[in-house]
């Protein structure tokens, strides 16, 4: 990235209303930090814990600052050393009188500084790849984006549960999309659509209900094995005025009242095929005036509570409890994995439970961070079906 020519500007109020969401979680994850009653402080989970948090709270720093022109490595390097001094001062009061906790923050800041630099360093080359890409292929009667003002900001690829993937690539106009087959076999009858979108009330914190909003790709009668859809699509569109999602006709709802320039959405999505289907999430942030669009899977921070007995006080009686078809494909094969809400659904568990199991060894899981699935052998083991819905 080129030298900026001005200062980072400011956090806007839905950043720091996300960044005040991410803190909160920590705080009382950290309060559960101790190994036993009183000052004796387990700094390993605590380690843990705060290197989850700063990721997330840099996360939604620096895609703020990629969507600002004049962007550039500068910013983002201020953005992790904030978000370093901002994470360590979350720590509780017992905490910081504990001589273990003490002790430990120098290896805990460096810890979180480490962790930071490789999200710095890989958002950088990310950010001058596609500088150079808007410069040297400009479209054709076009005007071509600067090396400052990236129009995307995208994670290439996002891979669902059964090998299928929504991969994304930044076009002149915004984002088009293509799917990916990794599957071992063909898969049939596979498409895109929208299941519909949500706005960020910014006053609120928090998104709006949700809007349908027309999207649909066209069937592809089949997908081979390691292949992807020959043409990609547009996804996300925008001229500056109005961001679009399929084409520029298609803007995404924005309330009248709601003047904000800096807006996000959900956009919720679904790639099905005969045999199933994968939901998927976008966490969508667009400023008015501009074609820059940062995208990012959604995910919410768990909010587990490592010191509460293993103890269930939900009744075992729910009728979804142990329901087999939560776990199956159309087909009636099982899935491998599922995601943590249908995992709490087909269990009848809470998601602190959820979380206990997880840190017992009794539910095991795939992926790494937010990526983290439940492996539905785990989930049998501990709730074996229903003989009525197998």
């Amino acid at each position: 990235m080129e030298k900026p020519t001005a200062q980072k500007p400011p956090w806007p109020l839905y950043v720091l209303a996300e960044i005040g969401k991410i803190e909160a979680s920590t705080k009382e994850l950290l309060e559960g930090c101790t190994i036993i009653e009183g000052f004796l402080i387990d700094t390993e989970k605590a380690t843990e814990i705060m290197r989850a948090s700063a990721i997330e709270s840099f996360n939604a720093r620096a895609n703020y600052c990629e969507s600002q022109a004049g962007c550039c490595s500068a910013w983002l390097v201020e953005t992790a050393a904030e978000t370093v001094t901002s994470t360590l001062k979350l720590a509780p009061l017992k905490f910081v009188l504990g001589l273990r906790y003490k002790e430990a923050v120098p290896s805990i800041a460096t810890d979180l500084r480490k962790a930071l630099q490789a999200r710095v360093d890989a958002r950088s080359a990310r950010f001058d790849a596609q500088a150079k890409s808007d410069i040297a292929q400009p479209s054709e009667g076009k005007t071509p984006v600067s090396a400052n003002e990236p129009n995307s900001t995208v994670p290439l690829e996002i891979c669902g549960p059964d090998e299928i993937a929504l991969a994304m690539e930044w076009y002149q106009d915004g984002v088009v999309w293509k799917l990916k087959n990794y599957r071992n076999e063909t898969v049939a009858g596979i498409r895109l659509q929208s299941l519909g979108v949500q706005s960020f009330y910014a006053e609120h914190g928090t998104f709006r209900p949700l809007d349908e909003i027309a999207f649909g790709s066209p069937l592809y009668p089949e997908l081979k094995s390691s292949c992807t859809t020959e043409k990609g699509r547009i996804l996300f569109w925008s001229d500056g005025a109005k961001l679009s999602l399929g084409s520029p006709a298609n803007e995404l709802p924005w309330p009248d009242s709601d003047h904000s320039t800096e807006r996000r959405w959900l956009v919720k999505l679904r790639v099905s095929w005969h045999t199933g289907e994968w939901g998927i999430t976008l966490d969508v942030r667009w400023t008015v005036g501009t074609r820059t669009i940062v995208i990012e899977e959604y995910t919410e921070m768990a909010l587990p509570n490592w010191d509460v007995e293993l103890t269930d006080s939900r009744a075992d009686s729910s009728p979804e409890k142990g329901d087999a078809k939560l776990l199956q494909r159309s087909d009636g094969t099982l899935y491998e994995t599922v995601d943590f809400a249908r995992a709490e659904e087909y269990a009848d568990i809470t998601s602190r439970r959820r979380q206990q199991l997880m840190e017992a060894g009794i539910l095991r899981y795939r992926g790494k961070g937010q990526n983290r699935r439940i492996t539905v052998e785990s989930l049998i083991d501990y709730c074996p079906p229903k003989e009525d819905t197998k």
